[in-house]
């Protein structure tokens, strides 16, 4: 049998998986793939594969180079994230 989780880690998991999907959907919405993203923000693109799937979560100078290269503010991606957060609540 498996060893419990914190519900610390399990929130954390939870978060960076949500994010993942706010920063797919914006990426998605504007056509581009995981490279076209990460030559426009200079991030790599491993580690935007790795932010979307909820493996990792970005750093403030991440967030704000993905956000600049998505062309909206980094407050848009954390209320977005923020609004999911909450519908999971709500289940």
């Amino acid at each position: 049998m498996g060893a419990v989780q914190p519900l610390s880690t399990i929130r954390k998991n939870l978060i960076s998986r949500q994010f993942g999907e706010v920063l797919r959907q914006y990426r998605l919405a504007r056509g581009w793939s995981q490279s076209m993203l990460s030559s426009r923000s200079k991030v790599d693109r491993t580690y935007i594969s790795q932010i979307e799937c909820g493996i990792h979560s970005p750093t403030i100078t991440v967030l704000c180079r993905l956000s600049r290269a998505l062309q909206v503010a980094p407050s848009v991606l954390v209320t977005r994230l923020e609004r999911r957060l909450g519908d999971s609540r709500a289940r």
